[in-house]
């Protein structure tokens, strides 16, 4: 059986709606390919979310991660919402064909969101090797 590499960054970022989602820059591979969903499961659910983000009280949205890195083969991204919309904490879990693929993703996907603007990491000793959490304002 053909082992399959997945690609857990737990990339948690806090934005204002009135930003918008953000979309991956021209030229980078964004969704998978196949179109291809990661299953809900793989995402944590809302009451481990707001264990890190006690702001986080609904689910809004789920579907293919638009700012996955590298060749991915499936992904999944979760939005989740305060109660007046005005934060949010996005997960998105990829799935790639090798461990060394998932491995490039992940350390570019953690150099991309520690570039952006605003951004700060947040102390999650808990959270695992390779993920990494950190809020935008």
């Amino acid at each position: 059986m053909k082992r399959i590499a997945i690609l857990f960054a737990a990339i948690i970022v806090i934005l204002p709606l009135v930003r918008g989602e953000q979309s991956p820059p021209r030229g980078t591979d964004g969704v998978s390919a196949s179109g291809a969903l990661v299953s809900r499961d793989a995402v944590v659910p809302l009451t481990l979310v707001t264990r890190f983000f006690p702001e986080a009280t609904q689910e809004m949205s789920t579907g293919q991660n638009a700012t996955a890195v590298g060749k991915s083969k499936a992904t999944r991204s979760v939005i989740y919402t305060s109660s007046d919309k005005s934060k949010k904490v996005t997960m998105s879990v990829d799935q790639y064909a090798s461990s060394s693929d998932a491995s490039a993703a992940y350390e570019e996907a953690v150099q991309k969101s520690r570039t952006a603007q605003g951004f700060s990491p947040v102390d999650a000793p808990n959270l695992g090797l390779q993920a990494f959490i950190g809020a935008v304002t």
